[in-house]
């Protein structure tokens, strides 16, 4: 297992954020909760929204461009 943190402004991770369920900005309008992204492990953005859609929390992994 090796993770690592992509840097804010690479292409790789903005092309992930954009995979999410929701999209980037996934506001939950109760909460403000929208989503974080924890890292990548082994080739596979991961990301947490605290409150999705009012549903509690979710996890999503997007796979790299590598990993696919």
């Amino acid at each position: 297992m090796v993770w690592e943190m992509l840097d804010a402004d690479s292409v790789e991770l903005h092309r992930a954020w954009q995979l999410l369920p929701g999209g980037p900005e996934a506001k939950e309008p109760v909460t403000g909760e929208c989503w974080q992204y924890l890292g990548t492990e082994d080739g596979e953005h991961c990301f947490r929204h605290r409150n999705f859609e009012g549903g509690g929390r979710k996890y999503v992994r997007i796979p790299g461009r590598g990993a696919e």
